[in-house]
């Protein structure tokens, strides 16, 4: 009797051990929602032509930062990105399918190098356009991200699902004309 009760608890742990494997193998499967691989970049963007007032200083004094990340993915089905948090703050997506397989973006700030983004072959790119939130009212305070992080959140398969992007790449500042 007392070998028989050893074997159950000796079956009882390898069973829990390939359950717990399992549940980790599944879940780990499921977090990236068919995507290889993110980049997060920011530029400023100055307006083209700034009007003088009458003492020769600058009227406006303001520029926009455009604030954008690539993701690549096996699959065209990606999850419907509907918010980002960044630094604590609220930002809309909008989700973008880049038709060509290369995107050129500019030039790094800290090391003056070109910046493009690639997919390799039978990969899609999409660009989600991050457009900042003034309200966040009606938004889920618990969804923030640490600091050099942005935390995406959206639906896919009628369910919640969030990414993280771990570094921003900070390009040249551009002037529009």
């Amino acid at each position: 009797m007392r070998y028989t009760i050893r074997y159950k608890i000796t079956v009882l742990k390898v069973c829990a051990v390939f359950m717990l494997i399992f549940t980790v193998l599944y879940s780990c499967a499921q977090k990236q929602y068919a995507v290889v691989s993110s980049c997060a970049f920011s530029k400023q963007i100055f307006p083209g032509t700034i009007p003088i007032g009458l003492r020769g200083k600058p009227l406006i004094h303001h520029s926009n930062i455009s604030e954008f990340i690539y993701i690549e993915t096996k699959d065209k089905a990606i999850p419907e990105w509907d918010s980002a948090w960044k630094n604590g703050n609220l930002y809309l997506v909008n989700t973008v399918a880049v038709k060509n397989d290369s995107v050129q973006l500019g030039t790094d700030a800290a090391t003056q190098k070109t910046v493009s983004v690639v997919a390799k072959n039978g990969d899609h790119l999409w660009k989600l356009e991050l457009t900042p939130q003034t309200s966040s009212d009606n938004a889920d305070s618990t969804n923030t991200a640490d600091n050099n992080q942005i935390l995406l959140v959206g639906k896919f398969n009628r369910k919640r699902v969030s990414l993280t992007v771990n570094a921003e790449t900070i390009l040249m500042p551009e002037r529009r004309e």
